[in-house]
């Protein structure tokens, strides 16, 4: 057994009230034998979010920009998808919970082994600094790897360069997003059943619906998403009371896959067409606790929330490798919620000139102003 299963786990809650936090703490005693420990979030490893409470979705979200590599448990009476973040439906039960914690101290370990990996010959007597900044960068490596999936590896481009430009756009028409967004305006637009014929499964769009049907695996879906096109994929009108059972279809979110497909599709790249100087603002703040969640995305967010910037200056305001900043522009145009900022204000006031920015500080300001 592993020091890390031998440990006591120390466990903070988000967003409970005084009765719910008794239970946690009857339950650690009890069902988990005292592996686990409610303590205050400065001194946590793992945090326990409950999205229903009033202001959850908030304080979610204040946490996660405060401890970005603490594993995460959420809890819900819906159905939660968050890259990389534990959930668990109301009412809870024993055994999901002690699966969560499970996967938590899994969490904990990977990081543990990628710090014993990359840091081989540790100081004597590290000081508490270096200790952190340490495994901060396990985790750090440990989620750019994951990200690989959703933002790709490519490098910075330079925009006098034409053809790294070019390499850097993608055609969404030309991939699975096409299709899919073609679906859903024919079956919204039409009030009627859209049956997409993919060589892996069929994925039926309903109109004026908040889900879709989904007959592949995630992996399927990825595959479908990343590459163009080389054959079609058929589109069928059905009458949406209708049978559409046929396959074992499961019911997705059609932001959370519209989400997905777009980011596997441009991988860090930005659509075909799109100009890198204009300024890009968010229309609303998207709904994060449906989305995969990647590395800056939240503070890409709260930037264009606050403030309309262009693709460019965003990357080099907030220091980020541009693939993350035209990912996230890809994912959030494809639903809707990024648009170039046309107002006059925008364009007699100069925007803050983009300097690179110091530690947190100015991402602190910024979330510093959108609580006012």
């Amino acid at each position: 057994m592993s020091l890390m299963q031998k440990k006591q786990i120390c466990i903070t809650s988000i967003g409970m009230n005084e009765r719910m936090q008794n239970t946690l703490r009857l339950f650690f005693k009890g069902p988990c034998g005292g592996r686990c420990i409610l303590v205050e979030k400065e001194v946590a490893e793992v945090c326990i979010v409950d999205l229903d409470s009033y202001g959850g979705q908030d304080l979610y979200e204040e946490h996660r920009q405060q401890y970005p590599m603490q594993p995460c448990i959420v809890l819900s009476i819906n159905q939660v998808e968050i890259e990389g973040v534990i959930s668990l439906l109301k009412p809870l039960n024993h055994d999901d919970v002690l699966q969560a914690v499970e996967r938590a101290i899994q969490q904990l370990q990977n990081i543990a082994k990628i710090t014993a990996i990359t840091e081989p010959e540790p100081e004597p007597e590290p000081e508490p600094e270096k200790t952190a900044s340490v495994t901060h960068r396990a985790a750090m490596r440990l989620i750019e790897q994951e990200a690989r999936l959703f933002v790709g590896n490519l490098p910075d481009i330079d925009t006098a360069d034409p053809e790294q430009v070019e390499s850097a756009e993608y055609d969404s028409s030309n991939y699975f997003q096409g299709y899919l967004q073609q679906a859903i305006a024919e079956a919204n637009s039409g009030n009627y059943r859209v049956d997409m014929e993919t060589p892996s499964g069929v994925i039926t769009a309903l109109p004026n619906s908040h889900h879709i049907l989904v007959a592949l695996t995630e992996n399927q879906l990825r595959s479908l998403s990343r590459l163009p096109l080389l054959h079609d994929i058929t589109l069928k009108q059905g009458d949406v009371g209708s049978d559409t059972r046929g396959a074992k279809k499961s019911r997705i979110n059609v932001d959370s896959l519209l989400w997905r497909v777009a980011l596997w599709g441009a991988r860090g790249r930005f659509p075909v067409g799109t100009d890198l100087a204009a300024p890009i603002y968010l229309k609303h703040w998207p709904n994060m606790t449906r989305l995969t969640i990647f590395p800056y995305a939240m503070r890409i967010a709260a930037l264009w929330v606050n403030q309309p910037y262009s693709l460019l200056d965003t990357a080099k305001m907030l220091d980020v490798p541009q693939r993350y900043v035209f990912s996230f522009y890809s994912a959030t145009n494809a639903l809707g919620l990024a648009a170039v900022s046309q107002r006059s204000v925008d364009r007699l006031v100069q925007p803050q000139a983009a300097r690179q920015h110091k530690k947190h500080s100015l991402f602190g300001r910024i979330l510093a102003t959108l609580r006012r």
